[in-house]
């Protein structure tokens, strides 16, 4: 069990044996995106996907690896805010809908895609 910390390096991670969350800084040149979605394969590496960075809606998708390295993998046919994601045989990751626009009106879009994480 996770939980990544919005415009941050950090990640708290649960330890079984102590029964607390444990912190540890996440190895990347900038910050952790805002507003992202997130699922863990069943090797422990955790996926984000979209989100807000630097005041930019992104496309990409990101992977967090066993050593708390973070680098950028698929890129999106559409950038996306908040988009629900699901995790299909740890290996396809389903991203539905979405908002693709900060304004006040929240534009949203009901397309999908499908993004291979084996293959990049």
């Amino acid at each position: 069990m996770y939980i990544l910390n919005p415009n941050s390096r950090n990640i708290y991670l649960l330890d079984f044996k102590i029964q607390k969350f444990v912190k540890e800084e996440i190895d990347t040149q900038g910050t952790l995106p805002s507003r992202f979605q997130s699922c863990q394969t069943i090797n422990g590496n955790i996926y984000l996907v979209g989100g807000i960075m630097n005041g930019q809606i992104v496309k990409h998708s990101f992977e967090l690896n066993e050593y708390f390295q973070l680098r950028r993998m698929c890129l999106m046919n559409k950038q996306r805010i908040s988009a629900p994601i699901q995790l299909i045989k740890d290996r396809y990751i389903l991203v539905a809908g979405g908002y693709i626009s900060m304004n006040d009106r929240g534009m949203i879009t009901k397309t999908t895609e499908i993004l291979d994480i084996q293959n990049n």
